[in-house]
């Protein structure tokens, strides 16, 4: 069940609560999280991690995102996971 709609402020905070959940780390480290921070490059989170993330915010905002044509070295930083999510929002809601 969707808990949050996909606008930016939302986006990042799931993001944070989802790698709270998966490090057990507190908001300190993960409020340092910049827009061009690459989760996995970063070793933040893995590749497996990163799908999981991917779907946690799917099922958190009801919005289903095409990664076909995704840029995977930009939609693995902060900005790119916001900018898809938002935009994939505001086309579902046309």
């Amino acid at each position: 069940m969707a808990m949050s709609v996909a606008s930016d402020d939302n986006i990042l905070a799931l993001i944070n609560e989802f790698l709270a959940e998966r490090t057990g780390t507190v908001t300190a480290h993960l409020n340092a999280l910049g827009d061009e921070t690459n989760l996995i490059e970063s070793d933040i989170l893995d590749s497996a991690s990163f799908v999981e993330l991917v779907l946690f915010l799917e099922e958190k905002t009801a919005v289903t995102i095409d990664l076909s044509n995704a840029d995977t070295d930009t939609l693995a930083t902060v900005r790119g996971l916001r900018q898809i999510f938002c935009d994939a929002a505001a086309i579902k809601n046309d």
